[in-house]
């Protein structure tokens, strides 16, 4: 079939070259793979994806690590915990705040644009490309 554009000619621009088209069938096929999410509010299927997919969207990529922190650090304790960051808490014989954390890559860059202690606590141990690095090896 010629390649009908006004003003362009009869060209096919994938003859020219030797290409095939792209098979646009998959190519949506695929995006809709991704982005398609069954919800059921009558049985509660699919809530938690459906969350988690807007939450992407919205805020980034997450970061879901384990933080230490010591008394000093009691405000960004509690901004992590307002956020509803913190997935589990321990106590470190130290007398070391453990958490399991579970934040957005924005909320984890607007933290770590806080002035002083806790600003440098968060660029040094969850946004470092240090950090980043231990993290894939864990997974």
């Amino acid at each position: 079939m010629p390649w009908k554009e006004p003003g362009k000619g009869d060209k096919d621009p994938w003859k020219s070259n030797g290409e095939q088209p792209p098979d646009l069938e998959e190519i949506f096929g695929n995006v809709s793979k991704r982005m398609r999410i069954d919800v059921s509010a009558l049985l509660g299927l699919g809530l938690d994806e459906l969350k988690e997919i807007i939450a992407l969207r919205i805020k980034g990529e997450r970061i879901r690590t384990w933080i230490s922190l010591e008394g000093r650090h009691a405000k960004l304790r509690s901004q992590l915990f307002d956020l509803g960051a913190v997935e589990e808490e321990k106590v470190s014989e130290k007398g070391q705040w453990l958490l399991h954390i579970d934040l957005s890559q924005q909320d984890a860059e607007q933290l770590g644009r806080l002035p002083g202690a806790e600003g440098m606590l968060v660029r040094d141990t969850i946004l470092s490309p240090s950090a980043l690095a231990a993290r894939q090896g864990e997974t």
